[in-house]
C-alpha cells in the first residue's frame, strides 16, 4: 500500500450567529484496488482512500471521516463492506458526476441519507487536491438532494438543506406525558 500523510490546519465550517468551528485535516492517503466479478466481468479498480479529522486543532481527536475518491462505480455491497472496515462514524464516496461529484454516506451498518463532517472532509480533500475548484461551488448530488462547498476565505462553507415543517396533529394526553402542554407539532423527515 501507498501512505502519505498531510497535516495542516485548514477550514472552518460556518454555523449561525456567525460561530465557527475549526478544524485540523489529519489526511491519511492510501491506494485501495477494488477486484470483482459483475455480469461475467472481471473488474478491477484502483481507488483514492483519504482519513481526515474534523472539528479539532489537536491531531488523533475531533471526528473522524474517511473520503474514498472511486475510480469508478461500484456495487452499494463493496461501499458498505468498505465502510465496515473503516469502522468510523462515516465513510464518504465520491465520484464525478455532471459537472459536480456523486456523494454517499456508509455508517458500519448502514448508508445514510445526510452527514455534515463526512460533506466537509469531501469538500477538503477535493479543494487540497484540486485547488483550481475554488474558484466556484462544488455541487454534490445526494440522497438529501443537491449539497454546495464554497471556498470562502480560506475556510469551506457548506450549504445543507433547509428543513421543511408541516403541521401534525398530536393526542390530548401528550401534555401529560411531556409536563407542559405543546404550543405546536411538526413534522419534518424523521423528527416531529
Amino acid at each position: 500500500m501507498n501512505y502519505s500523510t498531510n497535516l495542516s490546519e485548514v477550514a472552518s465550517l460556518f454555523l449561525p450567529r456567525n460561530q465557527f468551528i475549526f478544524f485540523r485535516v489529519i489526511s491519511i492517503s492510501r491506494k485501495i484496488k477494488a477486484e470483482y466479478t459483475t455480469n461475467g466481468l472481471e473488474v478491477r479498480m484502483t481507488h483514492k482512500l483519504y482519513q481526515l479529522d474534523a472539528f479539532t486543532r489537536v491531531p488523533f481527536k475531533g471526528n473522524p471521516a474517511a473520503v474514498c475518491l472511486l475510480a469508478g462505480p461500484q456495487p452499494e455491497e463493496w461501499m458498505q463492506a468498505l465502510a465496515t472496515e473503516m469502522n468510523l462514524s462515516e465513510t464518504a464516496f465520491l465520484l464525478p458526476e455532471d459537472g459536480g461529484w456523486r456523494l454517499r454516506w456508509f455508517t458500519p451498518a448502514t448508508e445514510v441519507d445526510l452527514c455534515g463532517h463526512a460533506t466537509l472532509a469531501s469538500a477538503m480533500v477535493l479543494f487540497e487536491l484540486h485547488p483550481s475548484l475554488r474558484t466556484q461551488p462544488i455541487r454534490f448530488y445526494t440522497r438529501s438532494g443537491e449539497l454546495r462547498a464554497r471556498w470562502v476565505d480560506e475556510a469551506v462553507e457548506l450549504d445543507f438543506p433547509a428543513m421543511t415543517y408541516k403541521p401534525v396533529s398530536y393526542e390530548p394526553q401528550l401534555a401529560d406525558i411531556l409536563g407542559f402542554p405543546p404550543i405546536n407539532a411538526v413534522f419534518s423527515g424523521d423528527y416531529i
